[in-house]
């Protein structure tokens, strides 16, 4: 059903996005997920309180118990930037009045309060793990050493013995004198200088060393002394020349002195080093006698004791101090040291990073907010016009100014600042208006106005005239203009006042002219002022922002009286910076100054803008009064910040006048406007004094007044009129506008009035008890009658009455309110949308307010030392539950078009539940947080997926949480009720996320729960999840709370269902072996008797019924089951992630699902799924199900619950989950993981290590240099793996990184990642958590390791200890080998293998070899390791595991050991690791040395045997030495190997180790059937020593129909009793089946699929004689495609099995032996003739020089005796496949004609005359055929040649060859349907046209015209004749199919065609003497017609007999 459903889903139309979309739903519904149980979590207050005394009992009860004093009371007294508090007076003075609104008061308090915080002790603890507090011994890391890191080899040079014979010096080395043929030719002839050095190794043997020169680096050369039997001079070879002549089978050597002294002390030394080992000899024989003659130790019961007894009374330190050790002291040296986990894991942050936006934890007090703040100085102002009017006749300013300065903002067209009044005038004029002016309604008394309160104590002067204010810009950019305004005393209009500054010139006279005149204005007009000027200048640098200092401005503006107002002056800056706008402007020349600068401190006494004294203020004023300028509130939210200071100022700006309508007054032109404040509206009412005066005057004013403008009846005004506001308003305050006449006419008298009122205005300041500051259109009235306020005309509405609030009883508190209305006013059906919509953005406000009203109620009440649950109403929990359920819906359904606010409110809504956690009943919010959750379920998108981990990490995040989750077996709670041990059913419910764990531990088992389920959703959420379980781990580690003993372990012990959760899920984590160990180590020989089929090796004592019952269904639990009828073989190749994969994976739709489960669990499933693995999951099936049904209820652990989805997980999550996983088994208390362990089936135990395993491999150390250039390359990031479902053209959506914009809780991951790879020690850092990570991991798998073989000897044992679980502990001690570890980690696993071989030898030594084998290979790497301490280390293992066998054997010998050394030192040398060096040998000399220093084995044969085996290593490394030299030529490598399998015919071991080496070379060339042919030869060396061992009745004989060369190589295995080695071998039935099993895979890959019905041959039987029909099954269906692949391949042409070439070398300088030696060649698919000769000519032009090789181009024989001796030829010759007429007609097919060849041959023509070619009749061809040793496929690429034979064909002889030739060409492209078109007329042109010259016409004229025939031997013409019949009938029918082929536009051609034919057919007639056209032959050409019609039909009968 999921099939249709999902299709139909598909079938929808829309675009790619959706179709995408629509695909993931689909695959999320039928990814049927069931949403995790909620279970109900205890009442915790009353389990608490009953269980109070064991709490308080418990040793780790500080993890139990919430801690008393976690929250307190704190008051911060208030702090104020003012000298006094301004509020202070305020609030006191509206104390006293009654009837002050209770807003206001509240008001005022905020401004004078002191602040009231929560303390919360612990809230350090409450972030993530960044925000911890730093632990004092916090890890520093440790500078591990890795061999990968090392540069050169850490040879210790000083411990080789100096008081043995050594020399050194140059010698010449020349090449060897070789004896065995098979290593000879590799040498070269000339000699090499080398710098020679001869010593002694540790245990005495002397080597001699040869390296390029003194620096000594590698070894190029090492002679073993042992084998050398003397040293001769040989003079033939030179004049100081000698020579070492080897024993056995080895090479001599011969080397050259520089002169006779040299040579006579080489020879004195090496002689007497001869000498020294004759004596050795002689002792050792001696002691062997007296060994023999002692009498035997009586029969004793062999004893199990550890084998390493005796040790101590070793002469060696070091095994000494091995004897010493004990399984416990190793476990305790490794807890020495230890690293935190998470400190070091590498792809955490472990820093917070700047940008992070987690709120600070210290928050303080709102503060003032500034911008950028200057000081601006106003310094001067001068016009040019000046007069000398001061004493001293100097010149100066003729009148006074009043200047003003304010910022605009022309960008947001806006006034940007209040006004700066300054004062610059000269003494001398400044009191001009002040003395003059008559008195008027502007004139007021100064002298007994008092100064406001603050500053009453300052000197009225020093304030009359400031000059300098700060100004604070709070977002700077180039439009902002700093603008100065200038007035002058009314004169008259701006014209004629204006004039006499633009023309001042240099005569005082005018000046004083003009002063006259000011003067005589004063006494008339001295109280008004006109607009004069206007200066601008940008405050502000274009482009770059920064303050511009400059202190002048550009110009000073003469101030037009029609642009008087803001408006206008900001159009006119809009066009400042364009200068043909504003030379229209007249310019009045003068100079304006200003000092600017940017400051940051306030300088000395300052004054605010309501003129408050600011600290610091000296008194007396130490420096000129600084005004603070206040900068007006923009309208976007950034601007605006909370008032802090109280500051209450209206501005009044009167803006313009329209009195040109009146008529009333006759006169109202220069109109002054006059403003005043009033209380009251009755006839004596007077203004209140509250305006801020201009300077010069005081500071607060009863009127102000505007500039006037003269003769204006229209007139504007730009004043800002500043006023201090009552606290207390009221509706009767209101604002007085009143408008008088000025008479400007001085020559009018003054009695006549100088001011005429011409009406009034008023304003009152409340509006419907708002203060009214909007722009108000007042209309004007003539008069002023008393109570005005009250007239209708001015549109006063009703009255508006307050209510003063009744009072209500009872106190309520401000949660309790917030509670009980909040969810009332969010209900959807009152509510305005975007109510709830500001809500969400700023829930966090309310919550925090509940919070610290809840926090406080509970502090000052007292209530918080009462019982949690009676802290709070029943009602007030009622309302936070519908808080709750209000606020749900809107997140779960808003998320999408509203992601930010519904993210806020998620996040806010957590916090506070968090902070109900300190506060209210527990187990009342874990039922809220359960509500939360119940919303969500598996499969929801995304976004809401972070919303529920958003909200689970900070949940957990609170500080207490560990104590939230009682971090104690609740077995212990039960028990001490009934007062017994728990029983298992209990402990289950402890380790798996029962009902039972979840309802203790509720908030761990609801954070695993969610984990666990969204492991099955996609990589996003995945990664999301775990690294919310991740991060809370690393704060329990970090957490310095928790450093004491045993508490780590227990809040380990809440996460032990976390590794059950892995186990789950093992199927899905890519195990990153890399290829290099897994060559080496994984797939080696010993490996063969592989890790899926050994479990049957005992499988013996099982009958034969267990398979019977059961079917083939049963796999092991980690397995899906598949029904399906496809070969597992289908299933292991699909491996994508993809959501179809899921899909597949889920429904199981079809047999391609992605089960592959590659977690190399060695339980069954090893290299390949083959069929044996199966069976053995069928074996262990029906125990396991016993088992697990006697429990008696489910158990969660067990791994039955397979996870539903199959994907795998990438490497970063696969790292998260091992990390979390291995932080649980690190903390764990021992007797916990074993009870975990005791609860675990096998299946478990096995996934446990499977999962240790892995974690090795995930955090392996890769070296700093990868590290570097991981870093810079990938910026940490994957390669995207191209997703199945786009199209190829698009990118794949890169799913490895996170976009912010998704708002996960990792944003800042992986902008940490990257600024990490920024700088190099950023690189060095990452390279030194990584060492540290390998290495605190490896000690964590070591703990592991040791605990079970200490506790879990009974079950390791079972089974002679050849049982699942210790061959996994097996395998992952040998990871640690195989991977490379620090030194430091690689101390412990050698102590950890030497526990393991003292408890354990029965494993190595008894039944199967195969584990004795690795660790003997693994062993033999680290003794050629480049750290001198791991070389140490291993060598004293290797000798303890001789000894051990040793002892085991009863003293017998240590045969098992003796062979596996030499099977690993063979395979190593296949592997190409250079073995053959110093190192290396020295490690042979140390354990020889150790074997000769054990007193306890002094007298016994034991040292003697491990000297042979050491000597026998060395043999086997000088066999080998070559190989490295031919590391890059694979032929000469491969014939190596060869040639050395042949040489262990009778050691099938090794012989088997050889093959399986030069398989895996050819594999990976991609020579896949020379792979497939050495894996055959396995199989059959297998057969054979079964059936020698009677065990089996075929042997090699039966692959002959595969291939003849198996037989006659594998049929020579002898069984002689006396070798060491047939009597450990382990071949068995199951190994030969699998064997033959991974055989068919090979024959696949090198699609020689014919072969593999003969080889099912021989498996099917094996199979039916078990009955085992599954694998039956699969055979057959693998059958059945590899025939389908046949039938496919022959259609198609495709397959290319190989091209064969013969090369010859010539030239004995350099080849040696095979000089003249022929060898045929196989190449893959279609290698041509220049490519092979391209590829050898490059081989050997790096071998010999490039000047020496030459190529020769053709095939013709070659006389050696004419090429230069000093070169090296290759000649390189195609040839094809020969056979004899008859064997043509037994090899049919094309596949029979290219598999099992031995004869090829290759054609050369020649004429007669010496020419390669001439005429038809003078034509010859020369045919050489040539055999080889062996047939092709074999296994290697090059056979030689054994047998040559040359043919000459004559004349008539070619033609004939030629035409058959022809007509066999003709028959394969006309007869084979379809036919192709471009071949066929390629073929027809070449036969019917006639022009070619020698086409056959050209044959048939030579041979058979009647003229010239006589001359040929009959038969032969004969012949000729028939197949130019033949020939002619071919054409026909080709004619015929390409008349139906053609296309429209080749009529033409076919035409042609036709035509030659004919006159073909013609001459042929007369040369025949008879009719060769076809029609008139009907008959006889019966035979054809058949195939022409197929052929024409398209049916394929194919007729050719060629």
């Amino acid at each position: 059903m999921s099939e249709r459903k999902f299709t139909r889903g598909l079938g929808k139309p829309g675009m790619a996005a959706q179709l995408r979309e629509t695909v993931s739903q689909v695959v999320r519904e039928s990814t049927v997920q069931n949403k995790p149980h909620l279970v109900d979590p205890i009442d915790f207050e009353n389990f608490v309180q009953k269980n109070k005394t064991l709490l308080q009992n418990d040793p780790q009860r500080e993890l139990l118990l919430y801690p008393q004093d976690d929250v307190s009371q704190v008051v911060l007294p208030r702090r104020y930037r003012t000298v006094v508090s301004t509020v202070r007076q305020v609030s006191e003075s509206t104390e006293s009045e009654d009837g002050c609104s209770l807003l206001t008061k509240e008001c005022l308090k905020t401004y004078s309060s002191n602040w009231n915080l929560v303390h919360y002790k612990y809230t350090a603890y409450s972030g993530s793990y960044l925000e911890l507090p730093k632990i004092t011994n916090s890890d520093y890391l440790k500078d591990e050493v890795y061999e990968i890191d090392t540069e050169v080899d850490q040879l210790d040079e000083d411990s080789t013995k100096s008081d043995g014979i050594t020399k050194q010096g140059y010698l010449m080395k020349g090449p060897e004198i070789g004896s065995d043929r098979m290593f000879v030719h590799i040498g070269s002839k000339s000699f090499k200088r080398r710098y020679c050095h001869l010593r002694q190794e540790v245990d005495g043997t002397y080597i001699l060393e040869l390296f390029k020169d003194e620096k000594k680096g590698e070894a190029k050369l090492t002679i073993v002394m042992d084998f050398c039997s003397e040293v001769v001079r040989n003079t033939k070879r030179g004049r100081y020349c000698f020579e070492l002549r080897m024993t056995g089978t080895h090479k001599s050597y011969s080397l050259a002195a520089d002169s006779e002294i040299e040579l006579q002390d080489w020879l004195l030394k090496l002689s007497s080093v001869l000498q020294h080992y004759k004596q050795q000899e002689d002792k050792r024989a001696a002691s062997l006698e007296r060994a023999c003659n002692t009498p035997p130790p009586s029969p004793q019961p062999m004893q199990v004791y550890g084998t390493l007894k005796g040790l101590e009374q070793s002469m060696n330190p070091q095994l000494i101090r091995y004897s010493r050790e004990t399984d416990t002291s190793i476990a305790l040296s490794r807890r020495e040291n230890r690293r935190r986990l998470f400190c070091i894991y590498p792809h955490i942050p472990h820093a917070k990073s700047p940008t992070g936006s987690s709120p600070d934890t210290t928050v303080d007090p709102y503060k003032e907010q500034f911008g950028q703040r200057l000081l601006i100085k106003c310094e001067s102002l001068k016009f040019r016009l000046q007069a000398p009017i001061d004493e001293k006749d100097s010149l100066c300013q003729v009148e006074p100014y009043q200047t003003t300065l304010c910022l605009f903002d022309v960008r947001n067209g806006r006034k940007l600042t209040e006004n700066f009044h300054f004062d610059i005038n000269n003494e001398v004029v400044r009191n001009i208006s002040k003395e003059l002016s008559p008195v008027g309604i502007m004139t007021e008394k100064e002298e007994d106005v008092p100064l406001p309160e603050e500053i009453k104590s300052l000197p009225k002067e020093w304030l009359m005239y400031p000059k300098q204010a700060i100004f604070s810009v709070s977002n700077p950019h180039p439009d902002i203009f700093l603008v100065v305004r200038i007035d002058k005393i009314l004169q008259g209009g701006i014209c004629q006042t204006s004039e006499p500054y633009i023309r001042a010139t240099k005569d005082p006279r005018l000046g004083l002219k003009l002063h006259k005149q000011v003067k005589a204005a004063c006494q008339r007009l001295g109280n008004y002022t006109m607009p004069f000027a206007w200066a601008a200048r940008p405050l502000f640098r274009l482009y770059s922002n920064e303050l511009d200092t400059a202190s002048d401005f550009p110009a000073i503006y003469r101030q037009e009286g029609n642009k008087i107002k803001d408006d206008e002056l900001l159009k006119l800056l809009s066009e400042y910076r364009k200068p043909e706008k504003l030379s229209k402007l007249t310019i009045i020349p003068g100079w304006l100054k200003l000092k600017i600068e940017p400051i940051t401190e306030i300088p000395e006494n300052t004054l605010t803008t309501s003129f408050v004294p600011l600290k610091p203020f000296p008194i007396p004023p130490t420096s000129e009064p600084t005004l603070e300028i206040a900068e007006f509130e923009g309208s976007s939210e950034r601007e605006v910040h909370p008032y802090i200071t109280y500051i209450n100022h209206l501005y009044v700006y009167p803006q313009s006048l329209s009195f040109d309508t009146q008529k009333i007054f006759t006169r109202a032109r220069n109109i002054a406007c006059i403003v005043e404040l009033r209380d009251n509206d009755s006839e004596n009412a007077q203004p209140i004094r509250c305006i801020y005066g201009k300077p010069g005057l005081s500071i607060l004013r009863l009127k102000a007044s505007c500039s006037v403008l003269h003769h204006n009846a229209v007139p504007s005004w730009y004043e800002e009129i500043k006023m201090r506001l009552p606290t207390k308003l009221s509706s009767k305050h209101h604002l007085l506008f009143s408008f008088y006449h000025i008479s400007c006419d001085m020559n009018k008298k003054k009695e006549n009035g100088v001011e005429n009122c011409v009406g009034y205005s008023w304003a009152p300041l409340l509006h419907k008890g708002r203060l009214n500051v909007d722009v108000q259109v007042l209309p004007v009235a003539t008069h002023l009658p008393a109570g005005y306020l009250s007239i209708q005309p001015l549109g006063l509405g009703k009255g508006f009455v307050f209510v003063s609030p009744s009072k209500e009883t009872g106190i309520t508190t401000v949660h309790e309110e917030l509670g009980k209305h909040l969810p009332t006013l969010l209900q959807p059906s009152n509510t305005d949308f975007l109510v709830v919509n500001k809500f969400m953005h700023h829930s966090s406000f309310f919550f925090d307010i509940m919070i610290k009203s809840m926090a406080q109620h509970l502090l000052t009440t007292g209530r918080i030392k009462m019982h949690r649950n009676e802290r709070f109403s029943k009602e007030y929990h009622k309302n936070i539950e519908n808080l709750l359920d209000v606020i749900m819906p809107y997140l779960m359904k808003r998320y999408k078009e509203m992601p930010v606010e519904t993210q806020e409110l998620n996040k806010s809504l957590a916090h506070f539940l968090k902070k109900c956690l300190t506060f209210m009943d527990r187990g009342f919010v874990f039922r809220l947080i359960n509500s939360y959750m119940d919303n969500f379920a598996p499969g929801d998108p995304r976004a809401l997926h972070d919303f529920k981990f958003m909200f689970l990490q900070i949940i957990c995040s609170h500080e207490h949480y560990v104590s939230f989750n009682l971090p104690m077996m609740q077995s212990r709670i039960t028990s001490r009720d009934t007062e017994t041990e728990p029983d298992s059913d209990e402990l289950m419910n402890e380790y798996c996320l029962s009902e039972n764990f979840c309802k203790h531990h509720f908030l761990v088992g609801l954070l695993l729960q969610e984990v666990k389920t969204s492991l099955n959703e996609i990589v996003q959420i995945r990664k999301v999840a775990v690294a919310t379980l991740r991060d809370l781990m690393a704060k329990h580690e970090l957490d310095d709370r928790y450093q004491n003993k045993g508490q780590l372990s227990r809040i380990a012990s809440i996460y032990i269902p976390w590794l059950g959760i892995v186990l789950e899920n093992l199927h899905r984590l890519e195990l990153v072996h890399d290829s290099t160990s897994k060559s080496e180590g994984k797939q080696n020989t010993s490996n063969r008797i592989s890790s899926s089929s050994s479990f049957l090796l005992n499988r013996d004592t099982n009958s034969n019924n267990t398979t019977g019952t059961s079917t083939p269904r049963s796999m092991h639990r980690f397995t899906l089951n598949l029904d399906t009828q496809s070969p597992i073989r289908v299933s292991m190749h699909l491996r994508d992630s993809t959501y179809f994969a899921a899909i597949a994976g889920q429904g199981l739709v079809n047999g391609n699902s992605c089960t592959s489960i590659e977690s190399d669990a060695s339980t069954m499933s090893g290299a390949s799924q083959s069929n044996i693995s199966q069976e053995t999951a069928i074996i262990r099936e029906p125990t396991e199900n016993g088992t697990h049904e006697h429990k008696g209820h489910s158990r969660s652990l067990s791994v039955t619950q397979t996870s539903s989805r199959c994907d795998k997980l990438q490497s970063a999550e696969v790292k998260d989950l091992l990390l979390c996983f291995l932080f649980v088994v690190k903390h764990l208390g021992d007797h916990q993981i074993i009870a975990w362990w005791q609860q675990c089936s096998d299946i478990e135990l096995l996934s446990f290590f499977t999962v240790i395993e892995m974690s090795l491999y995930q955090f392996k150390y890769v070296g700093k240099r990868q590290i570097a250039s991981n870093s810079t390359s990938a910026g940490g990031k994957p390669r995207t793996v191209k997703a199945m479902t786009l199209p190829a053209r698009m990118a794949p959506p890169d799913f490895s990184s996170e976009t912010s914009g998704t708002g996960t809780l990792q944003t800042h991951n992986t902008v940490a990642r990257e600024n990490l790879a920024e700088n190099e020690s950023g690189k060095l850092h990452q390279a030194l958590l990584e060492a540290n990570m390998a290495t605190e991991v490896g000690l964590i798998a070591l703990d592991c390791l040791g605990l079970y073989c200490i506790h879990f000897k009974d079950a390791l044992v079972t089974g002679d200890g050849y049982n699942p679980v210790m061959r996994k502990i097996f395998d992952i001690y040998l990871s640690f080998l195989q991977i490379g570890q620090s030194e430091t980690l690689l101390r412990h696993v050698f102590a950890g293998f030497r526990a393991f071989l003292n408890n354990y030898s029965v494993t190595l030594f008894q039944g199967n070899a195969v584990l004795c084998g690795r660790l003997c290979y693994e062993l033999l790497r680290c003794c050629n390791s480049k750290l001198s301490s791991i070389r140490q280390e291993s060598c004293a293992l290797l000798y303890l595991l001789m000894r051990s066998n040793f002892e085991f054997t009863s003293r017998k010998g240590l045969t098992r050991v003796h062979l596996q050394v030499i099977i690993s030192v063979s395979q190593m040398l296949g592997n190409v690791i250079g073995l053959n060096n110093s190192r290396f040998q020295e490690s042979l000399s140390l354990i020889n040395s150790y074997a000769s220093s054990d007193k306890a084995m002094k007298g016994t044969g034991f040292p003697v045997e491990v000297k042979d085996l050491t000597k026998r290593i060395r043999t086997v490394l000088m066999a080998t030495a070559q190989m490295r030299e031919h590391n890059n030529d694979p032929e000469m490598l491969v014939d190596l190997q060869h040639s050395l399998a042949n040489s262990y015919a009778s050691t099938p071991e090794l012989r088997h180790t050889w093959l399986e080496t030069m398989a895996r070379n050819h594999a990976r060339v991609e020579n896949f059937s020379e792979a497939a042919c050495c894996q055959l030869h396995i199989a059959a060396l297998m057969a054979e020593y079964l059936k020698l061992k009677k065990i089996h009745t075929w042997g090699a004989e039966a692959f002959d129909k595969i291939s003849v060369n198996i037989s006659r190589d594998e049929r020579g295995l002898k069984l002689d009793a006396g070798e060491i080695c047939v009597q450990d071998i382990h071949y068995n039935e199951y190994l030969l089946l699998e064997q033959l099993e991974a055989c068919t895979e090979t024959l696949e890959k090198a699609e020689r699929f014919e072969l593999l019905g003969q080889l099912y041959r021989l498996i099917i039987p094996m199979y039916e004689s078990k009955r085992n029909y599954q694998a039956l099954s699969n055979c057959y269906t693998h059958l059945a495609q590899a025939c389908n692949k046949v039938v496919e391949v022959t259609k198609s042409g495709k397959r290319l099995l190989g091209r064969f070439y013969r090369v010859a070398f010539f030239g004995s300088a350099y080849f040696e032996d095979e000089s003249g030696q022929e060898y045929i060649y196989k190449e893959p698919k279609v290698t041509s003739l220049s490519e092979i000769s391209e590829r050898l000519n490059r081989l050997y032009s790096e071998k010999f020089g490039h000047d020496v090789v030459k190529m020769i181009m053709d095939s013709v024989p070659v006389n050696n005796s004419e090429l230069d001796p000093k070169m090296a030829y290759i000649q390189v010759t195609h040839v094809i496949p020969y056979f004899e007429k008859l064997e043509l007609e037994i090899r049919v097919t094309e596949f029979e004609q290219n598999h099992d060849v031995c004869c090829f041959m290759f054609e050369t023509p020649f004429t007669r005359e010496g020419k390669p070619r001439g005429n038809p009749e003078d034509q010859w061809k020369r045919r050489t055929i040539l055999t080889t040793q062996y047939s092709f496929p074999y296994v290697k690429k090059r056979i030689a040649v054994c047998q040559k034979r040359v043919v000459e064909l004559s004349p008539i002889e070619v033609a004939l060859d030629e035409m058959r030739q022809r007509v066999a060409e003709l028959e394969d492209v006309a007869l084979i349907a379809p036919a192709d078109a471009k071949k066929l007329q390629l073929r027809l042109q070449g036969s019917v046209c006639v022009t070619v010259n020698a086409g056959p016409l050209a044959y048939a004229s030579a041979f058979l015209d009647p003229a010239l025939s006589p001359q040929y031997p009959d038969d032969k013409v004969e012949d000729l004749k028939d197949v130019f019949r033949e020939f002619v009938k071919i054409c026909y029918t080709a004619l015929q199919i390409n008349s139906k082929l053609i296309t429209s536009d080749q009529h033409e051609y076919q035409e042609v065609l036709r035509e030659n034919y004919q006159k073909l057919c013609q001459n042929l007639s007369s040369l025949l003497g008879e009719s060769v056209w076809p029609d008139e032959q009907v008959g006889s050409f019966k035979r054809n017609s058949a195939a022409l019609f197929s052929a024409i039909s398209g049916a394929n009968n194919h007729t050719s007999t060629a």
